[in-house]
């Protein structure tokens, strides 16, 4: 359903705003529960998946309204592969202990996505074959559980990405780059020297969170909207 009142771009990124400023303050909140007890009650998972598809509904908004992405091929690859993440970090939300099958297999499959749009993001023309081939590697490797060997490629992918997004400023996803890097980075760092799983499940939800949101506040309309 499209509104026409939203194609004004101005309305549009008020309403953007508002929404990000809900999921970033609903992050706030979520990340005061972790950090304070509650780790993985029914509570704060349920918590936690608010949050999350809060932010489902800002992408939504902001793929149709303001970034367009009907118009960027390499744009529409990454917002749905974002769109993914988003879907089953609501699925890991829910599936378990961090040594349950279950667990594993949603837990790589998060994995799989995060590679897939590191590379999407630093290559310019993104394949599909590659990104398929990207991603049955990395959950052979979850599956394996060679969590430092994870941990130590996405700190690679995080370097990586930082440094293509400050060669390339021009870059339609400049912001989003940036961001994403300096969270799977700095995470994926934390991760290495404490607990992998407790940290990963962090991991997945700040990327959600802080990339979306704060890319949403920053960046103005990547193109002009169809009419």
């Amino acid at each position: 359903m499209d509104y026409i009142y939203l194609r004004n771009q101005k309305r549009a990124r008020s309403l953007a705003l508002v929404l990000s400023m809900l999921s970033l303050l609903l992050t706030v909140i979520n990340v005061v529960l972790l950090l304070t007890g509650s780790k993985w009650s029914l509570f704060i998972r349920c918590s936690l998946t608010f949050n999350i598809l809060s932010l489902i509904a800002l992408l939504l908004f902001c793929m149709h309204y303001m970034w367009a992405n009907a118009l960027s091929r390499s744009l529409n690859i990454i917002m749905h592969l974002q769109q993914l993440h988003l879907i089953f970090t609501v699925f890991a939300m829910f599936v378990g202990e961090f040594n349950s099958f279950s667990y594993t297999l949603i837990h790589g499959i998060l994995e799989a996505i995060i590679f897939s749009l590191i590379y999407a993001l630093i290559s310019k023309k993104q394949n599909i074959i590659v990104i398929f081939f990207i991603s049955l590697v990395t959950m052979f490797v979850s599956l394996l559980q060679l969590y430092r060997v994870i941990s130590i490629i996405e700190i690679i992918g995080g370097i990586l990405l930082i440094i293509c997004s400050l060669t390339d400023m021009q870059d339609l996803n400049f912001i989003y780059k940036l961001l994403f890097g300096l969270t799977v980075t700095v995470i994926s760092l934390l991760s290495l020297i404490n607990s992998f799983d407790f940290y990963h499940v962090i991991l997945h939800y700040i990327i959600d969170n802080i990339t979306l949101a704060l890319t949403a506040i920053v960046c103005k309309n990547v193109t002009e909207v169809k009419q």
